[in-house]
C-alpha cells in the first residue's frame, strides 16, 4: 500500500472516530487537540500546530490555513461577501487562481472554493430532512463509493447538510444537475461552495471537515460521472432555404423589435430566432441588438450562441422574428416601396 494510502486509511479508521466522538461532545478544535494529546493517540502532533497567528491574534490553524491547503492542492479559493455565500469579486468565474500572498489576505471565516475540475455532491436537508435522507440513500445505491469521498464537509447549518468532494478526470466535461429534490451535483467554474472554516451566515456555526483533506480528494466514481456526463451532441437536420433569411432581412425585422431592457427570456428568444434564421451566422447582429439595453453583458454570449446549435427549438426561427416585427409595427411593403430603416451597422 502506498504511503499516502496508509495515511488516509489511518486517518479514517483510527483518527476520525476519535475526532468525531469529541466533536459530538461539543469540543472545540483546540480542546480536541489537547484531548488527543492527553489520550496519546498515535500520529497526533502537539497542540502547537493547531494554532497560529494572524494580525497579531491567535487563531486556530484550521481556520488560518484551509484556503492555502486548497490552493496547494490546485484548487481556486476566493473571498465571499460578509455574512453571505456569494463571491465578493465580480466575474469570479473567470478570475485567475490567487497567489500565496493574495490567499494570505483572505478572511478565512468567509471563503469559497470554485469547482474547476471538481464535482461536489451537495446534500441539502433544510427543507425536508426525511426526503433528503431518502434521496441520499437512493444515490448511495447508485454510487456506493460516495462515502469514500476524499473530503467531506459538514455545513454550518447543523442540520445534516454536507459536501462530498471529488475530482473530475482530465478532459471530462460534466454538467451541473440535481438528484431527487434535495441533492445538487455541482461542477464547473460557474459554481462554487462555501469553504470549510467559514461561518454559516444564518446559524453562526462553522463549516467543518468531517473527514479527509483537500489533498486527499480522489477521482469521482464512474457511476457519479455518469450522472453528470454531457450527452453526445445530436446531428440536427439542416435548415431549409425557406427557414433562412438574409442579413438585410434580419436587420430590418429586428429594427422593429424594441430592446428596452427586456427580460432574459425575450432576449434569449431573439438570439435563438436569429441563430435559426441565419444558420448560426448572425451573432454580431444579436450583439448589436443586445447592446441597446443597459443590461447588456457581452461575456457569455458567444457560449450561449454556440449552445443554440445543439439545444435549438424548431418552433423558434424566422417566423418568430417576423411575428415580433409585426407586433412592433412592421407591415408588408409594396414591391415599389423602399426598405425601411435597419439596425445600424457598427462604425
Amino acid at each position: 500500500m502506498h504511503v499516502s494510502e496508509r495515511n488516509r486509511a489511518y486517518r479514517r479508521q483510527v483518527l476520525m472516530p476519535v475526532v468525531l466522538e469529541l466533536q459530538a461532545g461539543g469540543c472545540s478544535n483546540s480542546e480536541i487537540a489537547s484531548e488527543l494529546n492527553r489520550r496519546s493517540v498515535p500520529g497526533i502532533r502537539t497542540t502547537a500546530p493547531w494554532t497560529g497567528t494572524r494580525n497579531g491574534r491567535t487563531v486556530l490553524k484550521t481556520e488560518t490555513h484551509l484556503s492555502r491547503q486548497a490552493r496547494a492542492a490546485g484548487l481556486h479559493a476566493h473571498q465571499l461577501r460578509p455574512g453571505q455565500k456569494i463571491p465578493a469579486q465580480a466575474r469570479w468565474q473567470h478570475a485567475p487562481r490567487l497567489t500565496d500572498e493574495q490567499v494570505a489576505t483572505l478572511d478565512l471565516r468567509q471563503w469559497g472554493v470554485r469547482l474547476d475540475g471538481l464535482i461536489v455532491v451537495d446534500l441539502d436537508t433544510k427543507r425536508d430532512p426525511d426526503a433528503a435522507t431518502a434521496d441520499f440513500q437512493q444515490l448511495l445505491e447508485e454510487v456506493p463509493g460516495l462515502l469514500g469521498a476524499g473530503l467531506i464537509v459538514e455545513s454550518g447549518s447543523r442540520n445534516g447538510a454536507r459536501h462530498y468532494y471529488f475530482r473530475l478526470p482530465d478532459g471530462f466535461e460534466g454538467k451541473t444537475g440535481k438528484y431527487g429534490g434535495h441533492i445538487d451535483l455541482l461542477t464547473g467554474n460557474g459554481h462554487q461552495v462555501v469553504g470549510p472554516g467559514s461561518i454559516h451566515p444564518e446559524t453562526g456555526y462553522e463549516y467543518r471537515i468531517v473527514s479527509g483533506s483537500f489533498d486527499e480528494i480522489d477521482e469521482a466514481p464512474a457511476a457519479l460521472l455518469a450522472l453528470i456526463a454531457k450527452p453526445e451532441p445530436q446531428q440536427l437536420p439542416t435548415r431549409t432555404a425557406e427557414s433562412l433569411a438574409s442579413d438585410g432581412e434580419l436587420g430590418e425585422m429586428l429594427s422593429y423589435v424594441a430592446n428596452d431592457d427586456v427580460e432574459y427570456d425575450p432576449w434569449l428568444c431573439v438570439g435563438m430566432a436569429l441563430h435559426a434564421a441565419s444558420d448560426g451566422q448572425a451573432f454580431d447582429l444579436w450583439c448589436r441588438w443586445s447592446e441597446q439595453s443597459a443590461k447588456h453583458v457581452l461575456a457569455g454570449m458567444a457560449d450561449k450562441w454556440a449552445s443554440f446549435a445543439t439545444e435549438r427549438d424548431d418552433a423558434i426561427g424566422v417566423s418568430t422574428l417576423r411575428w415580433m416585427a409585426v407586433k412592433g409595427g412592421c407591415r408588408a411593403r409594396r414591391a415599389d416601396e423602399p426598405a425601411p430603416r435597419v439596425l445600424a451597422q457598427p462604425d
